[in-house]
């Protein structure tokens, strides 16, 4: 591969990198990840797409590294896609498929995500955590460095367990924007399960769930304490709780917490990743008394995000 606008496709399966570029539509490697990055494929391409499944995680973080590692005078680009956008299991249909959605502008051009350092974070927590199955002591201390730690952390008697698998099974925000109303948060809702059947059937007044059931159990770990008394729900950090016993219904008033939980997570992360320092998080347009205003303030005071590794 000699052209700097090539674009290399990756995926893995079976622990073997599976690629395609400009003369190979979709060709096994043979080479797991730490012999591929070392191969001309790879140290030439310019720019490299690769969906965000769980397997293909520890591939984006190795490679990130080794192109900071090896000092490029050209960085990499590289762009990871929503693992649900092209729900192909055969690696050479797969790859086949991103060809064909490289050359179609009109199509799903625009959910490719590009990373950057801050980014990396995200899929090494991925990473971590499908390699080893669970959330286990490596996970919880990469979570610090997530873009979205700040948030989750700050929640009342947060689960930082049930905290991991929501920033994971989120990948990236950015693969769920709207296409015409960026603000819209409806894709994300609904991959998390955040449903109103859902809600109830986790509240015991319905015998059936929606889809993602799983996810919206995460989401609810997060944040709702079931032996959290009334007093608790006077802290600046109980805005959750504050919001669920506001609604005349118990299940409305949970979910109406849960997408606020989303919402939240989602414009931190956002703003810590952002390339612009212009960009961040403002507490005094999220939340709605001055108490959750100043506690924030001094949550993020006290918790400055570290650089990657």
């Amino acid at each position: 591969m000699t052209q700097t606008n090539s674009i290399l496709r990756l995926t893995m399966h079976e622990g073997v990198v599976w690629y395609g570029d400009d003369t190979h539509l979709a060709t096994c490697s043979d080479r797991d990840i730490d012999e591929f990055i070392l191969t001309p494929a790879f140290r030439d391409a310019r720019l490299v797409r690769i969906l965000g499944r769980a397997e293909n995680c520890g591939l984006v973080e190795k490679m990130y590294k080794a192109h900071l590692i090896a000092g490029l005078d050209t960085p990499v680009k590289v762009q990871v896609g929503s693992p649900v956008m092209l729900p192909y299991q055969d690696p050479a249909a797969l790859l086949s498929a991103m060809w064909r959605a490289s050359i179609d502008k009109t199509g799903i051009e625009g959910y490719w995500a590009t990373l950057n350092s801050v980014d990396y974070v995200s899929f090494a927590l991925m990473a971590t955590v499908y390699k080893d199955n669970r959330v286990a002591d490596q996970a919880l201390q990469t979570a610090k460095y997530h873009p979205a730690w700040p948030a989750v952390s700050f929640i009342w008697k947060f689960d930082p367990i049930a905290a991991i698998y929501v920033l994971t099974e989120i990948g990236d925000p950015r693969w769920f924007q709207h296409p015409v109303k960026p603000n819209r948060l409806s894709r994300l809702y609904s991959h998390m399960g955040l449903n109103l059947a859902n809600i109830q059937f986790m509240c015991d007044s319905t015998n059936y769930s929606g889809p993602n059931i799983n996810k919206a159990v995460h989401v609810i770990n997060v944040w709702r304490d079931r032996e959290t008394n009334y007093s608790d729900t006077k802290q600046p950090q109980a805005f959750l709780d504050r919001i669920e016993v506001s609604n005349k219904y118990l299940d409305r008033g949970v979910l109406a917490s849960c997408r606020s939980l989303i919402r939240f997570v989602r414009e931190v992360w956002m703003a810590n990743r952002a390339d612009d320092p212009e960009v961040e998080f403002l507490p005094e347009k999220f939340f709605n008394r001055k108490d959750e205003i100043s506690a924030y303030k001094r949550h993020v005071k006290n918790h400055t995000l570290p650089g990657p590794n």
